[in-house]
């Protein structure tokens, strides 16, 4: 069987490493496992999405937002996390499959989370503002 290495909970947290010796291919159980861990949403218990929402609560503690860049250095892993939220809140909004529940939709709009980063809505706004004026 695969084994899985887990760093302690103090450090920034990788996807988590399969080992084996035989071949892997993308349908594999053990690629499957990797993957579908690494999103940091898709355990049964869903204690990896619940360590990453820690993990934001820090950022924002520390910074006072919660706009995790996706290359953010110091943990690379929460700023794809924080990306994959938004777009399990598009597929929500959009009657699609999410893994983004009620109660993970509520904790996140709990501590300010913003769905659409600002830069790319205010730039949304402002082209949109300048259609409406040429077209006047």
């Amino acid at each position: 069987s695969p084994l899985v290495d887990s760093p302690p909970l103090s450090q920034p947290i990788d996807p988590p490493q399969v080992v084996s010796t035989s071949k892997k291919t993308r349908s594999s159980p053990q690629y499957r496992y990797a993957s579908a861990t690494s999103s940091g949403s898709t355990t049964s218990d869903g204690s990896s999405w619940n360590r990453r929402y820690e993990e934001l609560k820090a950022f924002k503690e520390r910074f006072g937002h919660c706009n995790v860049p996706q290359n953010y250095a110091e943990n690379t892993s929460l700023g794809i996390w924080v990306n994959k939220q938004r777009m399990e809140h598009k597929n929500r909004e959009e009657g699609k499959q999410s893994s983004l529940n009620d109660d993970r939709l509520y904790r996140l709009q709990e501590i300010g989370f913003q769905w659409a980063k600002r830069k790319g809505q205010a730039s949304w706004d402002e082209k949109f503002n300048e259609l409406v004026a040429y077209k006047e």
